[in-house]
């Protein structure tokens, strides 16, 4: 799911995952999440249009609660 259609529960929930994984030592995981969802003001700013293509996997694949 791109970066900017996540909400803060599939971000971290996938960012955990991925630290826990690879065993990263450092907990930073709130930082990034708080850090992706800031960037998502380009969707509500200004006169902007989007598309988005999506595979019907990344709609249907469960991450988190």
């Amino acid at each position: 799911m791109p970066g900017l259609l996540q909400t803060a529960e599939y971000t971290r929930s996938v960012l955990t995952a991925i630290r826990d994984r690879r065993g990263v030592a450092v907990d930073d995981v709130e930082a990034a999440v708080a850090e992706r969802m800031a960037r998502q003001h380009i969707l509500y700013e200004g006169d902007h249009r989007f598309g988005f293509v999506l595979e019907a996997a990344a709609l249907r694949y469960r991450i988190g609660d």
